[in-house]
């Protein structure tokens, strides 16, 4: 059990969300202008890194941690994928296969 959650907010209208998918979208370029970062440190006892995805409809905040780094043939980051952590999960089931994807830009 972790102790506690250090990780930065990020607003969701900073990603574009696509229901088909259940996937929140944005590049880095866009989470750097806005000064946030979704590598930091999630949790202050771990290396996890995530972040609170924070809702523009409800403002309710939900944790998701790096899953993957996703690199190309040429073996360059392309981009990053996220997942709700399970305190999330738990609060909300609905978040079940929702994903978050940071493009490298």
């Amino acid at each position: 059990m972790h102790s506690n959650i250090i990780a930065r907010r990020i607003h969701s209208s900073l990603f574009t969300y696509s229901e088909k998918s259940k996937s929140f979208v944005t590049e880095m370029s866009t989470l750097q202008a806005n000064r946030v970062d979704p590598l930091g440190q999630f949790y202050n006892d771990a290396c996890d890194a995530g972040f609170l995805l924070v809702s523009s409809k409800t403002g309710v905040a939900a944790g998701f941690t790096l899953h993957e780094e996703v690199r190309n043939n040429e073996q360059e980051l392309t981009h990053w994928v996220f997942h709700p952590v399970a305190d999330a999960l738990r609060r909300n089931p609905g978040l079940e296969g929702t994903t978050v994807v940071v493009f490298n830009t």
